[in-house]
């Protein structure tokens, strides 16, 4: 009798940590997802002198591919056309919703949805020349 409450209690902490580390999981492939769309972003920036409307698509295109809200993405950055050299930024942030799982009693699995921001950002120079 004593193992199977002892094996049931193994049982339910197992499956505890394993819901309880389900959403950490999915924030870190969110960010994974967003610093990839980030370089490829930044990468046509570079090429074009900035931010233009067809490369705001085409980031929020490839992470919409990959299951994120597109009214949750918004994409922020140095408006083309920049210089050869000069800085161009380059800021993604989505609003993704979690939820935090909490054991009142040992007994009872109570859940929150919370909302955390996450922001991928950052800086390089343009590689655009423009002879006119």
């Amino acid at each position: 009798m004593y193992q199977s409450i002892v094996f049931l209690v193994i049982v339910i902490l197992i499956v505890c940590m394993l819901v309880a580390f389900t959403e950490p999981i999915k924030i870190s492939f969110t960010e994974l997802l967003m610093t990839i769309a980030y370089n490829k972003g930044l990468d046509m920036m570079q090429q074009q002198g900035g931010l233009t409307p067809e490369i705001e698509t085409a980031i929020k295109d490839f992470l919409e591919r990959f299951g994120l809200d597109r009214s949750k993405i918004t994409v922020n950055g140095t408006l083309a056309p920049v210089d050869w050299g000069d800085e161009i930024i380059l800021e993604i942030s989505y609003d993704k919703e979690y939820k935090e799982y909490d054991v009142e009693n040992l007994v009872n699995i109570v859940s929150q949805t919370k909302t955390a921001q996450l922001v991928i950002d950052g800086a390089t120079t343009s590689y655009f020349f423009d002879n006119n």
